[in-house]
């Protein structure tokens, strides 16, 4: 695992997360609190397709984790 450290970065990466699933056709996002913690449900073609939960403290984010295990999205 590399853990990407700037607000720059992470934001670079994010967008260009953004523009791959942009092009994948028919992708929704739906923000939701899961577990406790402030997420977003990604959907592609009505399929879940992956979940981002953000760690928040005092007002920022302090981790970013995505799930995409096929095994771990069949329980959300």
């Amino acid at each position: 695992m590399r853990p990407i450290t700037s607000r720059d970065h992470v934001s670079r990466f994010l967008l260009g997360l953004m523009r791959q699933l942009d092009q994948q056709g028919d992708v929704h996002f739906e923000l939701a609190s899961i577990n406790g913690d402030t997420g977003v449900i990604v959907r592609s073609s009505g399929s879940l397709d992956t979940i981002v939960l953000l760690q928040v403290e005092d007002g920022a984010a302090r981790g970013i984790y995505f799930i995409r295990n096929p095994d771990k999205l069949t329980h959300m």
